[in-house]
């Protein structure tokens, strides 16, 4: 308890056209048209605020370097 979790999504993939993802907004949705990670956060957030569903406890990791990830717990 007592621990906050800032989430900042998932990046779009970096492209010639998208050099520093960072930089551009996270989608939504995936090009299918179905609900990206990020818009299924979203989503869950809202019906949570709107009292809609309850929380959902996610499990988190950290991305340390390419292919290496660390484990942070339950939230």
């Amino acid at each position: 308890m007592g621990r906050v979790l800032i989430y900042e999504g998932h990046d779009v993939p970096k492209t010639k056209g998208t050099p520093i993802p960072k930089l551009v907004d996270q989608p939504m949705y995936n090009p299918s048209g179905t609900l990206s990670q990020n818009g299924l956060f979203y989503e869950a957030a809202k019906k949570y605020i709107c009292g809609e569903q309850a929380t959902e406890l996610v499990r988190v990791y950290e991305k340390l370097h390419r292919g290496i990830w660390v484990y942070n717990g339950v939230f």
